[in-house]
This record gives structure tokens, C-alpha cells and sequence, in this order.
């Protein structure tokens, strides 16, 4: 009785190909799909979420998840790319407002308004990214007269129709002197999410006819919002 024959060898082609397939598996994994990979993107759609990979020149984007909450398009983003579930947002790759670095945006006029007898918007900042949990200080620096002896500011989203965010009362003079006067206060976003929008800052008398909102030092009435750092630092208005 003879034992069994030697067992058949693969053909040399085939081996090849075999250890071609492993050796590019092994030098490169990443591009055949079987390990995770960092990369940073850029949001070009907010709902659903696409971004485009830095140097991918697939210009739709790709689909992807966000565990950071909604992203406002042009956001840089770090995604981890887990085959096969997908590409997930995890994390800003840079803030468009560095945290607590200062100024985030400006309104400003040279000249006086006129005479008002509602509610009107009187300055509007550029459209504003206020970041997730985040805390920011707005100023007011203008000069307010009329015959009413009192007013109301309001900060509004967008425009005359948008919701309010703050209210607050300022001193009017009746008399023949504007009194310059500055408004300050604090806004929050204690969300999880970006909220994309400009703000607009509103006047109107109380308990008088007309006010007006003059140049507080001759040359510019202000509007400004500074980033002072995160929301759970700071009580504020929520945005």
C-alpha cells in the first residue's frame, strides 16, 4: 500500500498574483478600503452632510456624518474614514473665530438716523458663525435723542421680523444734547451646533414720539460682538 501522492502546487501565475495582492494590501491598506484613516475636509453642504477630502478631486464631495452637530458649508472638519460604515466629522480642523481671540464682527455708520417712530433696525452685522457652546460680549456705542425719555434697544436675528435675542431699555435725552450712552450685554450659543446668521440691532421710543441715534463721539455709532470664551463660563442671551 502506497501513501498518498504529492499534494498539486498552484500554477506560478497564480502565486504571483497572490503576493502581488498581499504585497499592495500591505504597502497600502488605506486605498483598498481595510483600515481606518484621519483626514481633514471641507463642508460643502450642510443637510444631508457632504465634504470634499483635502487633495481628492472629487468635486460633489462625499457623504458623511457629523458627530459634531450641524456644519455650516465652507467649516474644515478632521473625519475618520471607517470602512465599511463610512466617514464621520468629529472635530473642527480650525474655527473660523479662534476661542476668546477678540473681535468676531463689526457694524458700523458715520451718520446720524433719522427720527424714529417704531421700531427700526439701525445697524446689521455681517452673517456670523457663533460656534458651539460659545460665549460672546456685543457693544453698543452710539448716542440716543429725542422726545421720548427712554428706548428700547432689541437684537435681532436677520432683520425686523427676526426673533429677538435681547432687549434692554436706554436712558433718551429730551433734550438739545444727544447722551452717549453704551449698551453691553451677553449672547450664548449653549447648543451643540453652529448657528449661522447676522444679527440686527433695533431702536424705538417709549412713552415719547420720535428718538434718534446719533454718532456717539462725532465720527461712528458700533455694533460690536467679541468672542470671551466658552458658554459655560458665562451667562447670556441665547442666540
Amino acid at each position: 500500500m502506497t501513501g498518498p501522492g504529492p499534494i498539486a502546487q498552484p500554477p506560478s501565475e497564480v502565486a504571483d498574483v497572490v503576493g502581488s495582492a498581499i504585497e499592495q494590501l500591505t504597502l497600502d491598506p488605506q486605498a483598498h478600503g481595510i483600515s481606518w484613516s484621519l483626514r481633514i475636509a471641507t463642508v460643502i453642504q450642510s443637510s444631508p452632510l457632504y465634504a470634499i477630502f483635502d487633495g481628492d478631486p472629487t468635486s460633489g464631495g462625499l457623504r458623511m456624518e457629523s458627530l459634531i452637530g450641524t456644519l455650516a458649508p465652507g467649516a474644515r472638519v478632521y473625519v475618520i474614514s471607517v470602512p465599511p460604515s463610512g466617514n464621520f466629522a468629529f472635530g473642527y480642523a480650525d474655527l473660523p473665530i479662534d476661542p476668546a481671540r477678540g473681535l468676531v464682527v463689526q457694524a458700523w455708520e458715520d451718520t446720524d438716523t433719522a427720527a424714529l417712530t417704531v421700531e427700526t433696525v439701525v445697524l446689521t452685522t455681517a452673517t456670523v458663525q457663533f460656534h458651539a457652546r460659545r460665549a460672546y460680549r456685543f457693544l453698543v456705542d452710539a448716542a440716543i435723542a429725542g422726545t421720548s425719555s427712554h428706548a428700547l434697544y432689541q437684537i435681532r436675528r436677520s432683520d425686523i421680523s427676526g426673533a429677538v435675542v435681547w432687549s434692554g431699555r436706554a436712558w433718551a435725552s429730551s433734550g438739545a444734547f444727544a447722551i452717549p450712552t453704551l449698551e453691553a450685554g451677553w449672547l450664548v450659543n449653549a447648543s451643540d451646533s453652529i448657528i449661522q446668521t447676522d444679527l440686527a440691532l433695533t431702536l424705538q421710543p417709549l412713552g415719547g414720539v420720535s428718538v434718534t441715534q446719533f454718532t456717539a463721539d462725532g465720527q461712528f455709532r458700533t455694533f460690536t460682538i467679541v468672542d470671551v470664551g466658552s458658554s459655560d463660563d458665562w451667562v447670556g442671551a441665547q442666540i
